[in-house]
């Protein structure tokens, strides 16, 4: 009797493990499918993604044309800055007053190039000077990745719409200078009562400087922080080496 209680136990161990084996090939089947879904739902969102990215920049996309005016038209920033004038009248007044390509002084513009992209006139790829105009003119300033990213692609579309003297002389005119103060027409009045061409070569530097970096400080306050970069940047200019 407890032989052929064990035999019976066998024979349906078995037959478990058949009804076992026999649905493995199912499920596999059902893995894939999952995986496989998985992967097109992923890759119908990337699309999507792609899409979406594309029509926005197709959507902030300048005129080109436009950027290449005697008179730019106003940046992001500048835009933003007189919205919070609206809201708050103690801040310091707006000044900005653009200049013509002819106005730019060669001194300065040099000058800018050697602290910001030295390589800026024999290089076709992305640099600081275009991502900056990118953001001024286009996008406003963004950390995200996302905001890189645009800032990436509108810099390269840029190089391939404007030469390289219109993108120096649009970042020349746009970018903030100090309080309230934006592009080297605007600043060179505001600190020192000239117009750019007329700033002298120590003028020119600690203008360079002060767009290099504006939240530093700026020829009317002299902070320690401005001084240094000031200094930095002469060294530059004379072919020598920064400081850290």
């Amino acid at each position: 009797m407890d032989e052929f209680a064990l035999d019976r136990r066998q024979r349906h161990s078995y037959d478990d493990a058949d009804v076992s084996t026999a649905h493995t090939p199912l499920r596999s089947r059902l893995d894939v499918t999952n995986r496989w879904s998985t992967s097109s739902i992923a890759l119908r969102s990337l699309v999507l993604l792609a899409l979406v990215d594309f029509l926005y920049v197709a959507t902030v996309r300048p005129d080109w044309q436009t950027l290449t005016d005697l008179t730019p038209p106003k940046s992001v920033p500048i835009h933003n800055y007189e919205e919070k004038l609206q809201a708050n009248s103690k801040l310091a007044p707006l000044r900005w007053s653009p200049i013509s390509a002819p106005e730019m002084p060669d001194s300065l513009k040099r000058i800018v190039v050697a602290n910001l992209a030295p390589q800026f006139f024999n290089e076709g790829g992305i640099n600081t000077i275009t991502e900056k105009v990118a953001e001024h003119m286009i996008l406003g300033h963004s950390q995200t990745p996302v905001g890189k990213w645009h800032s990436m692609v509108f810099a390269v579309w840029m190089e391939r719409q404007l030469t390289k003297n219109q993108i120096l002389n649009l970042y020349l005119n746009v970018t903030e200078a100090g309080p309230g103060i934006f592009g080297i027409g605007a600043a060179a009045q505001a600190y020192w009562k000239k117009r750019p061409k007329n700033l002298s070569p120590d003028e020119s530097i600690e203008l360079a400087a002060t767009l290099a970096n504006p939240t530093a400080g700026n020829p009317a306050n002299r902070t320690s922080a401005f001084l240094r970069d000031v200094d930095n940047l002469r060294r530059v200019v004379k072919g020598g080496r920064p400081t850290p």
